[in-house]
């Protein structure tokens, strides 16, 4: 970046982080520890390097589909053939996050496709922050519209 400013170089820098920075399992603390840090650090350098037209963002990726995690989930979860299906089939989508996706997030957070954006942590999960502790939401509550006998 310093180099960047120095020379007049307009330009992104595209920080990955992880959606575990937001809060995870005890076993991930000092993981999701620095991946916290993250946020605060796109933050701060997204406002510093404004002025020289550098952009800086996050992305925060959700459970991915990597052979490393297949080595991860054998070695410390004692997970058997078998677990990935196992896993993508609870999950709301139907799988985990492939890493050709990530790609293209970064492609797009890197490029002018993703105009002024700075600053931005981007969660890139099938999970909604805020909106409970659960992958899956609760049942469906019915609008009021429908507890009047009217359609959905």
């Amino acid at each position: 970046a310093r180099i960047m400013a120095r020379e007049s170089i307009e330009g992104t820098i595209v920080l990955i982080g992880s959606i575990a920075g937001r809060g995870g399992p005890p076993k991930l603390l000092p993981y999701a520890t620095s991946k916290g840090a993250l946020v605060a650090l796109t933050r701060n350098l997204a406002f510093s390097l404004m002025r020289h037209r550098i952009r800086v963002n996050l992305l925060c990726p959700g459970w991915m589909d990597t052979p490393n995690e297949d080595v991860v989930q054998r070695t410390f979860d004692g997970a058997t053939d078998g677990w990935l299906e196992r896993a993508e089939a609870g999950m709301p989508f139907g799988r985990l996050i492939k890493p050709s996706e990530i790609a293209r997030t970064i492609v797009h957070l890197a490029t002018c496709e993703s105009g002024m954006m700075t600053g931005a942590v981007v969660d890139w999960d099938q999970t909604v922050l805020g909106a409970g502790d659960s992958v899956f939401p609760g049942p469906d509550l019915a609008p009021p519209a429908a507890a009047a006998g009217m359609p959905r």
